[in-house]
């Protein structure tokens, strides 16, 4: 059984009959904030009072790693050896959405109903991602320091949250981030927990994803994660470069209708690719706050994969589908995505 809740889940407030008592001179504070709240009060309302002061906080990072060895800068660059040659890493950033955590407890069954059976319910918690530079209306974008600059300054310089000046991707831009929050209990709930998943959808929605990237606040607003307003945008992008030639991996919907490339389809797109990752972790039971370590494995993900610009994967079209077909096995097969040990 599955039970999907949003971040400003429901529960049991600690005083029962909050709004009931109107002789206590004490609730009538109480009492304005729930009509002006005007259902805060009501048994049927989605968001309490506790909800709205009880968050905890939920920190996500991301790392690359290459067959288990975590991917560092050495002399200026991000390389790893695949395939007898030297891959030098020169871009790779992705697009995630409906971050989720669930947990599935064990449920036992009724002493005084004979035919009720234990069972294990998984109930999903929306985790709300902070507006931020990297992150707006629910959807983040990482991006690794591929050319080792270690600074995500410019970033913030160029790109301030509610403006709408492009921000122009390039090397020094970087962040493997994300930051969010969820209802406290929710999170009592997850720690409790027989087992805990992140769930998350590579990629961008259909509602976002054909839009007019200049008039959107980073980070849809970054050139070179977009196509077309008919493609739209660059759900994952990595670029690799050795001696001989270059690889790309470029994935996106693909199969999307328009009058022209400068219009953006009304129905969405034959192969959506969306990529849902769940991926089994561990949360540390003694924090108050949610932290997790995401490490992403190159090598599961290429590991059929030829790298040459004749297998380049770039979802321009329907015709390209045969070349992407095993990177995107790869990450459907949730080998690529996981958490890395030692939560905190």
């Amino acid at each position: 059984m599955s039970i999907s809740t949003s971040s400003t889940t429901s529960y049991k407030p600690r005083r029962k009959g909050l709004c009931a008592d109107k002789k206590t001179p004490a609730l009538g504070v109480l009492l304005l904030t729930c009509a002006l709240l005007l259902t805060a009060c009501s048994p049927h309302n989605q968001v309490t009072l506790n909800d709205l002061n009880s968050r905890a906080n939920v920190t996500l990072d991301f790392e690359l790693t290459y067959d288990k060895s975590s991917l560092v800068c050495t002399d200026g660059a991000m390389y790893f050896e695949h395939a007898l040659a030297r891959q030098t890493l020169t871009s790779f950033a992705f697009y995630l959405h409906d971050i989720m955590l669930s947990a599935l407890h064990f449920e036992a069954p009724d002493k005084d109903n004979s035919n009720d059976k234990s069972d294990f319910i998984e109930v999903e918690h929306n985790v709300q991602l902070t507006q931020s530079n990297w992150q707006e209306q629910g959807i983040g974008l990482i991006v690794f320091d591929t050319i080792c600059n270690h600074s995500p300054e410019p970033a913030i310089q160029t790109a301030k949250a509610g403006s709408n000046k492009a921000l122009q991707a390039t090397q020094a831009l970087f962040n493997t981030r994300f930051v969010g929050t969820i209802n406290s209990d929710a999170a009592k709930h997850i720690k409790s927990a027989a087992t805990v998943k992140l769930n998350m959808k590579l990629g961008l929605p259909f509602s976002l994803n054909h839009l007019n990237p200049l008039q959107q606040n980073s980070p849809l607003n970054i050139s070179s994660m977009f196509w077309s307003w008919r493609n739209g945008y660059k759900f994952m992008r990595l670029d690799l470069d050795n001696k001989h030639q270059g690889f790309s991996f470029h994935l996106g919907s693909a199969g999307c209708q328009s009058a022209s490339s400068v219009r953006a389809p009304t129905n969405e797109c034959d192969q959506a690719n969306i990529v849902e990752l769940s991926l089994p972790v561990a949360v540390n039971q003694t924090s108050q706050d949610i932290n997790i370590l995401v490490s992403i494995d190159i090598a599961n993900l290429l590991t059929d994969t030829v790298l040459n610009q004749g297998n380049a994967c770039m979802f321009m079209g329907i015709d390209q589908l045969d070349n992407c077909a095993g990177l995107l096995e790869a990450l459907r097969s949730q080998s690529v995505f996981k958490q890395k040990a030692n939560p905190s």
